[in-house]
């Protein structure tokens, strides 16, 4: 289907009644949605695929990581122009 969302899977199954869906975050904060991104103002994205994913972001990244950096998400003090 053309108008659903994009469905990603990273680690496989991770329980009974768990979700498989990994855990986004964009510039930092965590519950993104891919949907809403533009492709042109993404700088990298970064794939956690492994345990040290739920050792550092809890239970919720037990179907893996999606780490996305835009173009400008910079750390330090906001700047409003």
């Amino acid at each position: 289907n053309p108008n659903s969302s994009v469905s990603l899977s990273i680690r496989g199954v991770t329980s009974i009644e768990g979700s498989r869906t990994p855990l986004v975050i964009i510039d930092g904060i965590p519950g993104g949605n891919l949907d809403l991104l533009q492709q042109d103002d993404i700088e990298s994205i970064d794939v956690l695929k492994d345990g040290s994913a739920a050792a550092i972001y809890g239970t919720q990244a037990n179907g893996g990581v999606i780490l996305v950096t835009t173009k400008k998400g910079r750390a330090g003090a906001a700047t409003i122009d």
